[in-house]
């Protein structure tokens, strides 16, 4: 899949498999929307609106990406929520229309708590803690380092 590429998904470490890469990659998404959502008031400038929409849609396409991997080994896993699709219309669309989503969105904070816990749990659990260690402290070097291992 070309989503997976490491130069797409800013994932640098390359002994991990792609789907830690890729469930990493959301993680990271997804903190980049609410970075994107917090540093900026109501009124959003075109690119910014442009960089909310991109950010979403790749998280949306990873996701699915590890739903049909699940989906075709016949696991009932990450499972594509109405929640998913009001993300991107409210970056897509809305966003250019009204705004930051966040001086309007009505959804709890609960489910983003939920999707990364979800996405964590899904290690195994005698190397929970120092996967993601490991994965944060690769992330981290790498970006301090400025390579790409």
């Amino acid at each position: 899949h070309p989503w997976h590429e490491e130069s797409q998904i800013g994932i640098l470490h390359s002994n991990t498999t792609v789907e830690v890469r890729t469930k990493i990659a959301i993680c990271q998404l997804t903190v980049k929307y609410y970075d994107i959502l917090k540093s900026h008031s109501q009124y959003l400038a075109q690119n910014v609106c442009d960089e909310l929409a991109t950010a979403t849609r790749q998280m949306a396409i990873l996701y699915n990406s590890l739903y049909t991997e699940a989906f075709n080994m016949g696991l009932a896993l990450w499972k594509l929520t109405p929640k998913v699709h009001l993300v991107i219309h409210s970056s897509e669309v809305q966003a250019s229309m009204w705004g930051n989503p966040m001086y309007y969105w009505t959804y709890a904070d609960e489910d983003l708590v939920r999707l990364i816990i979800e996405i964590w749990e899904s290690f195994h659990p005698s190397t929970l803690t120092i996967t993601a260690l490991v994965e944060c402290l690769v992330i981290a070097f790498d970006a301090s380092s400025g390579s790409a291992a």
